[in-house]
């Protein structure tokens, strides 16, 4: 009999044991599980829309551009010509490399034109037809402010070489005496800006940018060395990551 109840006794501890274990390793899955689940909420709240933050980038840009007033002299500098153009359009397309969610190297080309309002020659005003095209094409860097979220802001820095093609309409260049007035020059070129992107859908952003284009000492219409050119753009483009 006292055999029997040791017997009974041991199976009874032996059983809870094992419950008790079956019972500490039910909880501990649990709690990893409940980690894991917690460890993705953060995540998801982070980078809702599962965005990648390294890698190749491919970015397009459209928007209107302000060219401001040429300006320089002529002729061993007795002649005093100003251009005036009018508002005009800006094309980018920009492959890049994301080397850091915080830093993108790029290259950018970029096509502006802004037509013609006025040429000033001396004491002299003309209108006419004629336009002022620029082709830059830049090594770029851009820095993003890496915050939660889908919006973000950036800066962005170029350098590089534009060419710059001057037409005027040839009614001018008779009244200034010549034959035609067309200038085709390549110069050194720089660009800052700024904008935010949306994050739309995965791997896809919205931009909304602000350009500002400078040529330092640009040789328009074989003047040698003008006042410095500055062009001013407004645009909105899709960031593409890969």
């Amino acid at each position: 009999m006292r055999s029997f109840l040791c017997s009974l006794c041991t199976l009874t501890l032996s059983g809870l044991l094992l419950i008790q274990v079956s019972s500490y390793s039910s909880a501990q899955e649990m709690i990893a599980q409940a980690s894991s689940k917690v460890s993705d909420l953060d995540s998801s709240a982070k980078n809702p829309l599962g965005r990648g933050d390294e890698g190749f980038v491919f970015r397009t840009g459209a928007g209107a551009c302000f060219q401001q007033a040429l300006s320089g002299r002529n002729g061993s500098g007795l002649i005093y010509e100003r251009f005036v153009f009018n508002p005009g359009i800006r094309l980018d397309l920009e492959p890049g490399y994301d080397l850091y969610p915080w830093l993108r190297l790029g290259g950018e080309a970029s096509f502006l034109y802004n037509s013609l309002d006025s040429v000033q020659y001396n004491n002299l005003i003309l209108n006419g037809a004629g336009g002022f095209y620029q082709v830059p094409l830049m090594g770029t860097v851009r820095g993003t402010w890496p915050t939660e979220g889908p919006i973000r802001g950036h800066a962005v820095g170029g350098f590089g070489g534009v060419c710059d093609i001057l037409t005027v309409g040839n009614e001018i260049a008779r009244q200034v005496g010549r034959s035609s007035y067309y200038s085709y020059t390549w110069n050194y070129v720089c660009e800052l800006g700024a904008g935010i992107s949306f994050e739309v859908m995965l791997d896809m952003d919205l931009e909304l940018d602000y350009k500002l284009l400078c040529t330092p000492i640009p040789n328009i219409a074989e003047s040698g060395g003008g006042e410095s050119s500055f062009n001013h753009a407004l645009e909105v483009g899709l960031n593409w990551r890969f």
